[in-house]
Protein backbone atom coordinates (compact mmCIF):
# COMPACT_ATOMS: atom_id res chain seq x y z
CA UNK A 1 0.00 0.00 0.00
CA UNK A 2 1.34 3.43 -0.83
CA UNK A 3 2.38 5.83 1.93
CA UNK A 4 -0.24 8.28 0.69
CA UNK A 5 -3.07 5.78 1.23
CA UNK A 6 -1.68 4.76 4.62
CA UNK A 7 -1.67 8.37 5.81
CA UNK A 8 -5.07 9.04 4.26
CA UNK A 9 -6.61 6.07 6.00
CA UNK A 10 -4.98 6.30 9.41
CA UNK A 11 -5.26 10.05 9.83
CA UNK A 12 -9.02 9.77 9.37
CA UNK A 13 -9.37 7.25 12.19
CA UNK A 14 -11.29 8.34 15.30
CA UNK A 15 -12.05 6.52 18.53
CA UNK A 16 -15.35 6.74 20.38
CA UNK A 17 -14.60 6.26 24.10
CA UNK A 18 -18.28 5.70 24.86
CA UNK A 19 -18.82 2.75 22.50
CA UNK A 20 -15.12 1.71 22.42
CA UNK A 21 -15.32 1.56 18.63
CA UNK A 22 -13.01 2.93 15.97
CA UNK A 23 -14.48 4.86 13.06
CA UNK A 24 -13.04 6.13 9.78
CA UNK A 25 -14.62 9.52 9.19
CA UNK A 26 -14.00 9.37 5.44
CA UNK A 27 -15.83 6.07 4.96
CA UNK A 28 -18.63 6.52 7.47
CA UNK A 29 -21.35 9.10 7.24
CA UNK A 30 -21.56 10.01 10.93
CA UNK A 31 -24.19 12.66 11.45
CA UNK A 32 -24.71 12.35 15.21
CA UNK A 33 -23.24 15.63 16.55
CA UNK A 34 -22.91 14.27 20.10
CA UNK A 35 -20.95 11.30 18.85
CA UNK A 36 -18.75 13.48 16.63
CA UNK A 37 -17.87 15.75 19.56
CA UNK A 38 -16.80 12.90 21.85
CA UNK A 39 -14.69 11.10 19.25
CA UNK A 40 -10.95 11.26 19.86
CA UNK A 41 -8.16 11.69 17.35
CA UNK A 42 -5.58 9.68 19.26
CA UNK A 43 -1.87 10.61 18.98
CA UNK A 44 -1.02 7.30 17.27
CA UNK A 45 -3.45 8.25 14.48
CA UNK A 46 -1.83 11.61 13.80
CA UNK A 47 0.74 12.36 11.10
CA UNK A 48 3.96 12.56 13.21
CA UNK A 49 3.35 9.21 14.91
CA UNK A 50 2.22 7.52 11.69
CA UNK A 51 5.38 8.79 9.98
CA UNK A 52 7.56 7.42 12.79
CA UNK A 53 5.88 4.00 12.67
CA UNK A 54 6.01 3.91 8.88
CA UNK A 55 9.77 4.61 8.91
CA UNK A 56 10.26 1.83 11.50
CA UNK A 57 8.16 -0.51 9.37
CA UNK A 58 10.12 0.30 6.20
CA UNK A 59 13.45 -0.40 7.96
CA UNK A 60 12.12 -3.70 9.36
CA UNK A 61 10.64 -4.63 5.97
CA UNK A 62 13.99 -4.08 4.29
CA UNK A 63 15.64 -6.54 6.70
CA UNK A 64 12.88 -9.10 6.18
CA UNK A 65 13.10 -8.69 2.40
CA UNK A 66 16.83 -9.39 2.50
CA UNK A 67 16.54 -12.43 4.75
CA UNK A 68 13.37 -14.06 3.40
CA UNK A 69 13.06 -12.77 -0.17
CA UNK A 70 12.56 -16.29 -1.55
CA UNK A 71 9.64 -17.05 0.80
CA UNK A 72 7.76 -13.74 0.61
CA UNK A 73 4.54 -13.34 -1.31
CA UNK A 74 3.34 -9.81 -2.00
CA UNK A 75 -0.30 -8.82 -2.17
CA UNK A 76 -1.47 -5.45 -3.48
CA UNK A 77 -3.45 -3.90 -0.62
CA UNK A 78 -4.78 -1.09 -2.81
CA UNK A 79 -7.36 -3.36 -4.40
CA UNK A 80 -10.91 -3.86 -3.22
CA UNK A 81 -11.42 -6.09 -0.17
CA UNK A 82 -12.79 -9.16 -2.03
CA UNK A 83 -9.80 -9.16 -4.40
CA UNK A 84 -7.34 -8.81 -1.51
CA UNK A 85 -9.03 -11.71 0.28
CA UNK A 86 -8.96 -13.84 -2.88
CA UNK A 87 -5.25 -13.12 -3.42
CA UNK A 88 -4.48 -13.86 0.22
CA UNK A 89 -6.29 -17.21 0.17
CA UNK A 90 -4.58 -18.15 -3.09
CA UNK A 91 -1.19 -17.27 -1.57
CA UNK A 92 -1.89 -19.42 1.49
CA UNK A 93 -3.12 -22.33 -0.61
CA UNK A 94 -0.13 -22.01 -2.96
CA UNK A 95 2.33 -22.11 -0.07
CA UNK A 96 1.11 -25.55 1.06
Amino acid sequence: MSDHLIYESLEQKRFDPFTKKTHWVVNEAITDEVMLKRMLHRPEDQHPQIKKKLLEYRAFKQLIDQEYSQQLIRINAEQDAPTIFKNLTQAVEYSF
